[in-house]
Formats: structure tokens, sequence, C-alpha cells
């Protein structure tokens, strides 16, 4: 993916923009609530279904249109887009998580 592109704005890539709007392989597929400073943003996928979900704040998003491509081929890797110089996030790559994974997906 190249470095100026937007997360889900790009071949196999899927992103979930502070203005709401899921992104998945180049096209925008469904709008979500706005997230800005101070909420937690969560990522997952379930292998076995191909399916992408999203969770803001704990809670999980309506992603039920969000799948992989069945082109996609792993490995995965999280990344993130920021707009501004300045802009800033922090990174949580488990074991705690707001959302449970696990317990919610199997």
């Amino acid at each position: 993916m190249p470095l100026n592109a937007m997360v889900g704005q790009h071949s196999d890539s899927c992103g979930y923009r502070n203005d709401g709007q899921l992104w998945i392989n180049e096209s925008c597929k469904n709008t979500q609530p706005k997230f800005s400073r101070g909420d937690f943003v969560g990522c997952g996928i379930n292998l076995a279904t191909r399916r992408v979900i999203f969770t803001k704040n704990g809670k999980r998003l309506d992603t039920s249109d969000l799948f992989l491509s069945p082109t996609f081929s792993e490995p995965l890797f999280p990344s993130v887009s920021l707009n501004d110089s300045g802009d800033l996030m922090e990174a949580n790559f488990g074991p705690y998580f707001k959302f449970d994974f696990l317990a919610k997906l199997c």
C-alpha cells in the first residue's frame, strides 16, 4: 500500500475513518458513528468467515457487510492513517481490549 494512501482506500485494506465511514477494498461500505479524541476504536477479523469487525468504546459496530476480498491473502498487519502533522494516536495490540473478541466471536 502506498504511504500516501488512506487505509481502506487501497485494495486489500480496510479502515474506519473518524467521520464514520467504513472503507474496504477502495470503496465506502456504510457509515457508523463518528469518533474523536478519547474514543477507543478496535478492529478484528474472523479468519474463518473473512468478516471484518470494528468496535467503538468496547461496543461492536454493524459491519455485517464487511468481508475480506476472496483474493486477499495473509500476512495481515495493523496500520493507521493520520491526516495532519501533529496528529497522535495510541495503539494496543493486546492482550487486553475494551471488546472481548474471543468471547463474542466464538
